[in-house]
């Protein structure tokens, strides 16, 4: 796949070629002061002899120093995997680990208007203060189940044919994703969201 990227001219189904036209590549790169990066998203997901072969490829440098930077990005599984002795080489090479926290209350709450304003509703009604509140709760912040309980939600929304969110459609869709079971509170029951016969599993998902 690197060679099919960076269209490197040789026979890709050689290794060795591939990687004597890809040391060519960056020296030419780094003799004119440009920087390769190497960016692997999903990394948690890679089998070991993959990583291997990545870190194989942090041998290419000069005595200037490495011709590829590269950065290796996953879920805490992979913080997991590095801590595997089989993994003890890749972990040496590594010069820094970061770990990507959850938004705080205040972040998710700008994140939500944000992408809301994006998408050409500034000053958005449509997700109301106590409903993000409990979005944060129970995605504890994290951008990407985020996107996914509110893309739900407008989606129910829009089924029902309803101009904001409410606690009981976050119910409906936390339940449908698996997450936090819902709260226990003491706001009235949505007369035109009834308790059973509706689920989130509507026509307008995954379309």
């Amino acid at each position: 796949m690197l060679a099919y990227d960076l269209d490197l001219r040789c026979n890709r189904l050689s290794k060795t070629e591939v990687l004597l036209s890809l040391n060519h590549l960056l020296l030419e790169r780094a003799a004119a002061g440009r920087t390769t990066v190497l960016i692997v998203d999903e990394a948690h997901n890679l089998d070991w002899d993959v990583l291997e072969e990545i870190r194989l490829l942090g041998n290419l440098e000069t005595r200037h120093g490495k011709l590829l930077q590269i950065v290796l990005a996953g879920q805490q599984e992979l913080d997991h995997k590095l801590e595997d002795p089989a993994y003890r080489q890749l972990k040496q090479r590594i010069a820094l680990r970061s770990v990507l926290r959850g938004f705080s209350p205040s972040q998710t709450a700008a994140y939500i208007d944000a992408r809301c304003a994006c998408a050409g509703v500034p000053r958005q009604h449509i997700i109301g203060p106590e409903v993000i509140e409990e979005i944060h709760r129970r995605t504890q912040g994290m951008p990407r189940l985020i996107n996914g309980v509110c893309d739900n939600l407008l989606l129910t929304a829009f089924a029902m044919e309803r101009h904001t969110c409410t606690l009981s459609m976050l119910d409906e869709v936390s339940a449908d994703m698996r997450l936090t079971p819902p709260r226990q509170s003491s706001f009235s029951p949505d007369p035109d969201y009834p308790e059973q016969g509706f689920s989130t599993s509507h026509p307008f998902r995954d379309k």
